[in-house]
Formats: structure tokens, sequence, C-alpha cells
């Protein structure tokens, strides 16, 4: 009894083996099983590897797209930093103007606060020694119309005596 291939193992053989039938060529020699079972391991071994090949370029074209978003948001999240510390720094020269301008400001007030108070001092002063001099002159004057009423009060005297002489 002879060894025969099942026909339905292997296309390829098939195919063959259904052009040998119709070609009517006599079979050249016997498969050996042994090497039929290796073959076949061959072909289902070349199958995972292509699987796996297939499986390691997603993986790969994965990676390289997640790679890429990467770099896509740290460039986005760089540029935002870059925007972010500048409008700090402006804020900050903008803060530190105004507290120059604030800083001048009250320097200024207190400049003319001083020279108003030292204004109002001087008036105090002025009023007070016109206040003063106003005793002084209230006095004197008081004095002179003492001085008036005797010196008035001497001359009436007076004529009164030279009144009187005069009847004499």
């Amino acid at each position: 009894m002879q060894k025969e291939l099942n026909p339905d193992l292997f296309d390829d053989y098939k195919s063959a083996s259904v052009v040998k039938e119709n070609e009517s060529f006599p079979p050249t020699s016997i498969v050996d099983p042994a090497f039929l079972n290796t073959d076949k391991q061959i072909f289902e071994l070349r199958s995972q590897m292509q699987n796996l090949t297939e499986q390691i370029n997603k993986v790969i074209h994965s990676f390289n797209d997640n790679i890429k978003v990467s770099n896509t948001k740290f460039d986005r999240l760089q540029s935002s930093q870059i925007r972010i510390e500048q409008i700090q720094k402006d804020l900050t020269l903008d803060l530190n103007q105004k507290v120059n301008i604030l800083t001048a400001r009250i320097a200024e007030r207190k400049a003319v606060e001083l020279k108003i108070q030292e204004m109002v001092d001087r008036h105090n002063n002025v009023i007070h020694n016109f206040e003063v001099r106003l005793g002084q002159v209230q006095k004197l004057l008081a004095e002179k119309e003492a001085q008036l009423m005797t010196t008035q009060g001497l001359l009436n005297e007076t004529k009164m005596e030279l009144a009187r002489l005069k009847r004499l």
C-alpha cells in the first residue's frame, strides 16, 4: 500500500496535484509525513512571525503617534509657560511702576503737607505777634488816653484858673 498525502492539507499542493493529475504525470516521489509536518510548522511560524511583525509595526506606529502627540503637548505647554512668564514679567513691571508712582505721590503729598504746615505755623506766629502788638498798642493807647484825660483835666483846670484870674 502506498502512502498518500491528504490533498486538503495544503492548497498549493492540492493545486499542484490537480495540475499533475490533469497533466497525467506520474508521481515522482513519495513525500515523507515528517517533512510535511515540518513544512506545516514552518508555514505556521511564518504566519505567526508576520502577525508579530504587523503587531510590532502597529505598536511602533502607535508609539510614534504618542511621541508626536506628547511633543505637541509639550510644545504647547512650553509656549504657555513662556507666555505666562511674559505676562508675569509685564504685570510685575506694571505693578512696580504703579508702586513707584504711588510712592512719588505720597512723597509729594508729604512735601505739600509739610509746606502747608509751615505756612500754618508761620500764619499762627504772625497772628500771635499781631495779638501781642495789638495788646501793646491797646496798652499804649490806654496809657495815652489816660495821659490825654489827665492833660485835658489839667487844661480844663488851667482854663478855669485863667478864667478866674481874669475875673479878678
